[in-house]
């Protein structure tokens, strides 16, 4: 009988170590020009968000839990469909009056990223399509949302909600985008820090445009509709 010893194959030598990059505060002495793109568009959807983060807590009265909450939600959102400002999501309210206009989206298969019009109207802010009226921003977020529309936030069609065999009352999920930038540019025009700290020396002009990078167009992807 013959017999086949089993040897173990002899460890090789690494050559090319393995290092691993944590997602956290930067390293020591680290700088914008070692990072590459998606790193840099990471960290300033992070530094947009702690922007608005600050400004929700001094405009509104909503829970701190609540507004990281939603905070957290912005930069998911906005990551996930390549924004170049942040967004935040929400759903507006009042919709059951507009159940015809919000048909009229579904019918007309309005795509993903549409801009709605808005105008401050008794003390609220509506929002509308093609003329029609779809509902309006829950009262929780003028406080914060209002002092932005001047500096180009807008609003976007996310998603219309519902279905109709199901008894479902139609709702409609938005994005008030543009928000980081014109957190930013907000802040700017008070002679503040991003975070809402007093200036002693002015600061540089930002290049918001109305995407929040200096580049125009759309704050979401419109990508077609099946």
């Amino acid at each position: 009988m013959q017999y086949n010893p089993k040897v173990r194959p002899s460890a090789s030598t690494i050559t090319n170590p393995i290092t691993l990059t944590l997602v956290g505060e930067p390293d020591d002495g680290e700088d914008d020009a070692r990072l590459d793109a998606a790193d840099l568009y990471a960290r300033r959807i992070a530094r947009e968000a702690e922007a608005w983060l600050a400004l929700a807590r001094e405009r509104t009265r909503l829970r701190d839990d609540a507004l990281t909450r939603k905070a957290l939600d912005a930069v998911a959102s906005t990551m996930r469909h390549r924004a170049h400002s942040l967004f935040v999501p929400t759903k507006l309210a009042g919709v059951m009056a507009h159940q015809p206009a919000l048909w009229r989206l579904v019918r007309d298969l309005v795509r993903l990223g549409t801009a709605l019009d808005v105008r401050e109207e008794h003390g609220t802010v509506v929002v509308s399509y093609g003329g029609d009226d779809v509902g309006s921003i829950q009262r929780k977020h003028l406080g914060w949302l209002v002092p932005l529309l001047p500096f180009g936030t807008r609003v976007y069609l996310l998603r219309v909600t519902g279905h109709e065999r199901q008894g479902y009352t139609l709702g409609l999920n938005v994005a008030v985008g543009h928000t980081g930038a014109a957190v930013l540019a907000l802040r700017h025009a008070l002679g503040q820090s991003p975070l809402g700290q007093p200036l002693n020396r002015p600061l540089p002009t930002p290049q918001a445009g109305l995407s929040g990078d200096g580049r125009g167009g759309s704050d979401l992807p419109r990508p077609s509709v099946a």
